[in-house]
């Protein structure tokens, strides 16, 4: 992501230095250069985006090999816990 900063930092620069942002332009010109720029970050957030959504779902891939076996341990010891107290005696009202 900060690699994406830096880049879009050096193209924007590059831009403004080719001379398109020139003042002499007309105002519909640097309408059409912002609206061009506007579009072009949209792009590269969206691009980024879908990277760190990639990068997440690389990881949450395996979710289900760590959470299936604590979820079963946790039932497991809830069931020994529940046996335990009715084989003590305990009841919902003392």
């Amino acid at each position: 992501m900060i690699a994406d900063d830096f880049a879009r930092r050096e193209r924007s620069a590059a831009c403004v230095a080719c001379g398109m942002c020139e003042p002499r332009r007309r105002a519909a010109d640097r309408a059409v250069i912002r609206s061009v720029m506007r579009l072009a970050r949209q792009e590269v957030a969206l691009a980024q985006q879908a990277r760190m959504l990639d990068a997440t779902h690389a990881v949450f891939q395996y979710w289900h090999v760590f959470h299936r076996p604590v979820a079963i341990a946790a039932l497991v010891a809830v069931l020994v816990h529940v046996l335990v107290v009715v084989a003590l005696g305990a009841t919902w009202l003392w």
